[in-house]
C-alpha cells in the first residue's frame, strides 16, 4: 500500500538512489513495473521520493536490481523514514554530506552564514586543504579524497546560477588559516569573488558584539518546486532541516542583514585587511594582488 506525503530532502534522497539502482540493472521505470506486475505510476511516484511502500515491495524492488548490502540497508533506512522531517545525516570527517551535494545541485538561491571560517564555495584550493588537514580525524592519506570532494562541490557547474549571499563574521576574515600567505590569498580570493554579479558579501564587524549568528554556521537554500532547508554542518555530520525548522531562520538571516556592513562597506573592509596583510613583506603576496587591493575601493 502506498503512502503519498509531502516532499522532503530524505525523500528526495530515496528517489535519487532509487532512480541510480534502477539504471545500473539497465532497467527503465516502465521495464522493471512489468517485472514486478506493478502499475507504472508506482514505480514512478517511489523514483521521484513521492509516496513510500511496504518494507516487502521495497525489499523485493532492491533485491532485482542487485543493490550492494550496504545500499540496501541505507535505501531501506531512508524509506522508513523518508517523510519524518529533520536529518542528522553521518558521513566521514572532511567529506561534504551527499544530501547536501544533491540539494545545491538544485537550489535556486542560497544564504550562508559564517563566524569563524569562509564558507566553501569561497575558498581557495590552499585555505580549504589546510582546513581539512586540521581536522585529527582525517589523515594524511585521506586528505587527497577530501579535497577532491570538496572542490567537485565547489566547482559545481550550477554554482554559477545560484544567486549566493553570505554574510560573513570579522573574526572569519581574520583567522589566519594556512599561515600568512594562505590567508592573505583568500582575501584576495574574495575581493574577486565579490564583484561577481551574483554574489554578494556582507561582513558581521565584531564591534558589533553579540548578534544573531553566536549559535554557529549555518546555509539557507531555496528551490523553485520545494519548500526551504536549512543545513547545519559539523565535523563528521550535517543536520538538514526543513518545515518550521528551516523558516525560523528568516529572522535570523533578517537580523544578521541589519547587523552587518552593506556589500559597497563590506568589500572597503576586506580591501583594507588585504592591504594590513600585504603590508608584511615577507607574506610573499605578489606585486600585482597588492595593486588589486589597491583598487578594490574603485569596485565598490
Amino acid at each position: 500500500m502506498l503512502s503519498s506525503h509531502a516532499s522532503t530532502a530524505r525523500s528526495r534522497e530515496f528517489g535519487l538512489g532509487l532512480r541510480a539502482a534502477i539504471s545500473h540493472a539497465q532497467f527503465n521505470g516502465r521495464g522493471i513495473a512489468e517485472l514486478l506486475g506493478w502499475d507504472p505510476s508506482k514505480i514512478s511516484n517511489l523514483m521521484h521520493g513521492k509516496v513510500t511502500a511496504s518494507p516487502t515491495d521495497l525489499a523485493l524492488l532492491l533485491g532485482i536490481c542487485r543493490v550492494t548490502p550496504a545500499e540496501r540497508d541505507r535505501l531501506l533506512a531512508l524509506a522508513d523514514n523518508m517523510f519524518s522531517g529533520s536529518w542528522l545525516q553521518r558521513h566521514e570527517a572532511g567529506m561534504p554530506a551527499p544530501a547536501v551535494v544533491d540539494h545545491l545541485a538544485i537550489a535556486e538561491m542560497l544564504v550562508s552564514w559564517h563566524n569563524h571560517v569562509m564558507p566553501l564555495f569561497l575558498q581557495t584550493p590552499a585555505y580549504m586543504r589546510a582546513l581539512i588537514a586540521a581536522s585529527p580525524r582525517v589523515t594524511a592519506a585521506e586528505l587527497e579524497n577530501c579535497m577532491q570532494a570538496q572542490a567537485k562541490v565547489r566547482e559545481h557547474p550550477r554554482w554559477i546560477d545560484i544567486a549566493g549571499s553570505y554574510y560573513l563574521h570579522e573574526s572569519a576574515l581574520r583567522l589566519p588559516v594556512g599561515g600568512s600567505e594562505v590567508h592573505a590569498e583568500q582575501i584576495h580570493h574574495l575581493l574577486q569573488m565579490a564583484v561577481r554579479p551574483k554574489v554578494q558579501i556582507r561582513v558581521v564587524p565584531a564591534a558589533h558584539g553579540a548578534h544573531a549568528g553566536v549559535c554557529g554556521s549555518f546555509t539557507w537554500l531555496t528551490f523553485e518546486t520545494y519548500a526551504p532547508l536549512v543545513y547545519v554542518e559539523r565535523e563528521n555530520s550535517t543536520l538538514v532541516l526543513e518545515g518550521e525548522a528551516a523558516l525560523d531562520y528568516r529572522s535570523t538571516i533578517r537580523a544578521l542583514h541589519e547587523s552587518s556592513m552593506d556589500e559597497r562597506e563590506s568589500r572597503v573592509f576586506v580591501a583594507q585587511l588585504g592591504e594590513e596583510l600585504s603590508a608584511d613583506d615577507h607574506t610573499g603576496i605578489r606585486t600585482e594582488q597588492r595593486r588589486r587591493y589597491e583598487r578594490a575601493q574603485d569596485w565598490a
